[in-house]
């Protein structure tokens, strides 16, 4: 699905993808949308917790604690400059909308109240 397609569906989509440009960047959007849906599997996904799985990729990200754990080589590099990568894009563009409009509205609030990390070794 395209970014055009991908805005025809309302408001709320239109936000989101707004949204997810101003805390990753337009052209890790762009790229996000490249993935294929069938390699996101998605674990958990409510207003608490985001669990997925994404090509040989691993995603945890905690409302509580305010942290999102990723092991990509981009999201490596994303963490100084603190925003998302295309795995973490792709994974809030395909949970339920009202979800995903939650946990980016959270993040683009205060970024630096989140924590981005690799995880431990």
């Amino acid at each position: 699905m395209s970014l055009g397609e991908f805005t025809r569906g309302g408001v709320d989509r239109a936000k989101l993808v707004d949204l997810l440009g101003n805390v990753m960047g337009e052209t890790r959007l762009a790229r996000s949308f490249t993935i294929p849906d069938e390699e996101v599997r998605i674990r958990e996904a409510n207003l608490k917790t985001v669990k997925a799985n994404i090509r040989d990729y691993n995603l945890t990200m905690d409302m509580v604690s305010k942290t999102i754990v990723h092991d990509c080589g981009d999201w490596e590099r994303a963490i100084e400059t603190r925003q998302l990568c295309k795995h973490i894009g792709k994974v809030l563009l395909t949970i339920p909308e009202e979800v995903a409009l939650a946990w980016v509205s959270a993040i683009h609030e205060n970024t630096d109240a989140w924590k981005f990390q690799q995880p431990r070794k």
